[in-house]
């Protein structure tokens, strides 16, 4: 009986604990004129999680409370969110001079 009841109490703790993650979305564009940046990526930092942007610049990744959004794009500097209470993370990336070596016309 008392493993029983060891064992609930675990089940249901580990139940808590996935419990935690919700549905964090957003918008990404870039922040000298807010166009949206189709194909950029949301990845939560120190794991192999993320998705890309739509066409229209939006995301959608189920997140914890505490984990590190990490978002890039070529030609734009990357930036980092921590998610909080909240699940709404839109993200203006500013443009990254110094990696773009040439331009093609």
């Amino acid at each position: 009986m008392k493993y029983c009841i060891q064992l609930i109490a675990v089940l249901l703790f580990s139940v808590q604990l996935t419990a935690q993650q919700k549905e964090v979305y957003g918008k990404i564009t870039s922040a000298s004129d807010k166009v949206p940046l189709p194909g950029a990526t949301v990845v939560i930092k120190g794991t192999s999680q993320g998705v890309q942007t739509d066409f229209d610049g939006f995301y959608k990744i189920m997140a914890s409370e505490g984990d590190q959004l990490v978002f890039s794009y070529v030609g734009f500097q990357t930036a980092e969110i921590k998610v909080g209470k909240g699940v709404l993370y839109n993200v203006a990336l500013k443009e990254d001079i110094s990696r773009l070596d040439e331009v093609v016309v």
